[in-house]
């Protein structure tokens, strides 16, 4: 029996795809690597997301954003994959312009992560470049978590039903 070692998710660096950084120097704009994963990081700034490409230059850490979490999937853990920033978006009402990415993959050219340590605990601490997340505002607004209202909803009485009716009635007949 042979015994495996389990890779955990960390990285040699931490960058950000495209925009400007701190200083207004340009982020890079691509990385090309195996990707091993994403996880996700908590901060006093709300949830970002990190996802782990295997590259010549050691493992490398990339701030998701909203265009690249959807692209890169499950799918494509242990594949080659090419990620290029595209350009900016359209600033929608209340919204900052969204990161555009363009993500290539090669399914033939893959390496095994089976034995990739997956965690979702991370705290503000833990976080490399935490003050990425306070640089702009997220792409998308987390919702509150719903509960239950104060006063639950009943059914009218039959009173109170009728009373909703003749207005309505009254209302349909002055148009």
């Amino acid at each position: 029996m042979g015994y495996k070692t389990v890779v955990e998710l960390k990285s040699d660096q931490t960058i950000k795809l495209g925009g400007k950084d701190a200083t207004g120097k340009a982020n890079p704009t691509s990385i090309e690597g195996y990707y091993l994963g994403h996880r996700e990081t908590k901060s006093d700034y709300g949830i970002g997301v990190i996802h782990f490409f295997q590259t010549q230059d050691g493992n490398v850490g990339v701030w998701g954003k909203t265009n690249m979490n959807r692209q890169l999937t499950k799918d494509r853990l242990g594949q080659m994959v090419l990620v290029t920033f595209t350009g900016m978006g359209k600033a929608q009402k209340g919204k900052a312009a969204p990161y555009n990415f363009q993500v290539q993959y090669d399914d033939g050219n893959t390496i095994d992560v089976g034995g990739v340590a997956l965690s979702n605990t991370d705290t503000h601490e833990d976080v490399d470049n935490v003050e990425d997340l306070n640089d702009e505002p997220l792409d998308e607004v987390q919702p509150e978590r719903a509960t239950a209202p104060k006063r639950p909803a009943t059914t009218p009485s039959a009173s109170r039903q009728a009373e909703i009716q003749a207005m309505l009635k009254h209302r349909s007949n002055r148009a």
